[in-house]
């Protein structure tokens, strides 16, 4: 489009957001959690797969954003 992409475009890419961060997060749980089964190390392995699964769901969110507003 002549004008930038269609504000639908936009709006299902931000509708998607929240759905970005879960998937992420759990991902990042699931895999904490297989390392605290593999390395027995409750809860560390949780702990630190939340932390990545958040962090690496709010730089895609943050990503998202970005890519959506720019003109």
């Amino acid at each position: 489009m002549p004008g930038g992409p269609s504000p639908w475009r936009q709006v299902g890419m931000l509708a998607g957001l929240g759905l970005t961060l879960a998937v992420a997060t759990a991902i990042g749980v699931g895999l904490g959690v297989l390392a605290d089964r593999w390395l027995s190390s409750s809860p560390w392995g949780l702990i630190l797969g939340l932390l990545l699964g958040v962090t690496a769901g709010f730089v895609q969110v943050l990503r998202d954003i970005g890519r959506a507003t720019r003109p």
